[in-house]
């Protein structure tokens, strides 16, 4: 299986421009995390339950703790985003439990209602990469503390599996039982 090669990709260090609908692949080289973007908000799904950022707070949290993002601005008329539906695909999953669904699966939800396109059938955020590609549903890309300085300006995601997936979502978890363990 080889890697998905994303072209062209615009590196963001300062500040990140303003995206009405998209999704951030946070350490995107490894087995990323991906969150939804609506405008001036991020929505997550994580072990922990659904998340809500603002969007300038997450991309400083991101630069602090120094990690790699790529940001995925997507085609769409602003009309057409509906943030109570976005947030329903999130609140209706509650949290990413492997054995059922993890990050992914309220995006794919948002996507093929927005598009009449069904991501339903997507595994993974390369998957869903793959038909937002296919269907020229891509406005612009950005990276952030990945190395994407060659001349093709290019980011590499690697194609996992769903056991490596897994695994990431179980010692996710297990790093943060430890961490609430420690700090009582």
């Amino acid at each position: 299986m080889s890697d998905l090669i994303l072209s062209p990709v615009e590196q963001v260090s300062e500040e990140l421009p303003l995206i009405s609908l998209g999704m951030v692949l946070t350490d995107p080289l490894k087995i990323p995390h991906v969150s939804l973007i609506s405008g001036k908000d991020i929505l997550s799904l994580t072990v922990k339950g659904v998340s809500i950022k603002r969007t300038a707070d997450y991309f400083e949290s991101l630069k602090r703790k120094r990690l790699p993002a790529l940001f995925v601005r997507l085609n769409i008329p602003e009309e057409k985003i509906d943030f109570d539906m976005i947030c329903k695909e999130f609140i209706t999953l509650g949290k990413v439990d492997e054995s059922q669904h993890t990050c992914i699966e309220p995006i794919k939800g948002i996507l093929t209602k927005l598009y009449a396109i069904d991501f339903m059938k997507c595994g993974f955020v390369y998957e869903i990469m793959d038909v937002l590609l296919a269907e020229g549903l891509v406005h612009t890309m950005y990276s952030s503390r990945i190395g994407n300085d060659s001349p093709e300006n290019s980011v590499s995601i690697r194609r996992y599996t769903r056991d490596e997936v897994n695994t990431s979502i179980a010692d996710y978890r297990n790093r943060i039982t430890e961490n609430d363990a420690s700090s009582r």
